[in-house]
């Protein structure tokens, strides 16, 4: 915890802001801010999102979440419910799977396993056979590794979801899966760290889009300026602008709109508003005729919204006025709806990395 403030600390220019959330779980509002805060979309991101369920009991909230209308072995679930907070589901990171097998074999398929005898990384998923008889019974997080034991997190461990920890080579370990947390090129990362940042903000319930003139205002939760540009009550809030403007600042990393959404301000409604950081970075294209043409990150741009695509045919946007849970979103996008679109913006920089 002291490294990650001290790297904070660095990051903005010697300059510590404090951000009050309004959850009473101070933990993971600490977690939160550091996250989003420009400390990086990577492996720990799904270790941080489990190890806040440690205690859990009977699993019920993560297998009604899957589908579920009453209790099944919920330890792949449990993956995947972390996967979902984090983002990982939508971006094809790590599979949504309610069966043991159905997870090796995705992971397989991608050429992202690795057998027993494997040093694994901080995110990396565990398969336990626990009677060694080549049929894989469990699933778990990896929380760390050195050279002699694995420590994870798991859920259904003896129906609840706790630490557990591994000899290296212990017979019961089965293999790995290795999601490609920072694979691709700088460009294809940053895009995937800011669709990442949309879609957690999205399913955060804590984040919304408020009423009023105030709530079309400029500012961020994130950066501290909400309060002076909204002023008291709308600390948490996003307009559409602003929530463009931050994934890009925050989940991808770039220099430019970092500086911006600290300043209040950033994208809107025209191309040239984009090109002010970085003609290189933004390139307007024509919207395409079906939802299909649209690439990941791809900005969905009118006279009155903009909406970031973030794939599988879904965009993550400040949608509607008010205190609602739904006001930022994630949702499908119809072949109507992109129509109503006026043209694109795609982000050709290369965020922070």
């Amino acid at each position: 915890m002291a490294l990650l403030i001290v790297l904070v600390f660095v990051f903005f220019g010697g300059a510590f802001y404090s951000f009050s959330s309004g959850v009473e779980d101070n933990d993971f509002a600490l977690w939160h801010e550091f996250y989003l805060l420009g400390i990086g979309i990577g492996d720990d991101a799904i270790v941080q999102v489990a190890a806040k369920q440690v205690g859990n009991t009977g699993g019920e909230k993560f297998w009604r979440w899957y589908g579920y209308s009453g209790r099944v072995d919920w330890c792949c679930i449990f993956v995947s419910w972390c996967a979902n907070q984090c983002g990982y589901l939508e971006t094809g990171r790590i599979p949504k799977f309610a069966a043991v097998s159905a997870g090796i074999d995705w992971f397989r398929s991608k050429k992202q396993w690795h057998p027993r005898g494997y040093l694994p990384k901080e995110g990396d998923l565990i398969f336990i056979d626990w009677q060694n008889d080549g049929v894989p019974d469990h699933v778990g997080i990896v929380e760390n590794a050195d050279a002699k034991t694995v420590y994870t997190i798991e859920g259904n461990s003896s129906d609840m979801c706790r630490r557990q920890r591994y000899s290296l080579n212990s017979r019961v370990i089965y293999g790995y899966g290795t999601p490609r947390y920072n694979a691709g090129s700088a460009n294809q990362r940053a895009i995937n760290g800011a669709c990442e940042w949309a879609i957690i903000i999205a399913n955060d319930n804590r984040y919304q889009y408020g009423e009023g003139e105030r709530a079309h205002n400029y500012g961020c939760p994130f950066c501290g300026t909400n309060i002076s540009i909204k002023g008291k009550g709308y600390e948490n809030t996003y307009c559409c602008n602003p929530f463009v403007t931050a994934a890009f600042a925050h989940g991808a990393g770039d220099p430019a709109l970092l500086k911006a959404c600290k300043s209040g301000w950033g994208v809107a409604m025209t191309p040239e508003s984009f090109y002010r950081f970085g003609r290189n970075n933004w390139k307007k294209v024509a919207r395409p005729d079906s939802v299909a043409g649209l690439r990941k990150g791809d900005v969905l741009v009118r006279s009155t919204h903009v909406a970031l695509y973030v794939g599988n045919g879904r965009i993550a946007h400040a949608a509607g006025h008010g205190w609602t849970d739904e006001s930022i979103r994630v949702n499908d996008l119809s072949e109507i709806a992109l129509k109503n679109f006026d043209f694109v913006m795609r982000y050709e920089g290369d965020g922070r990395y």
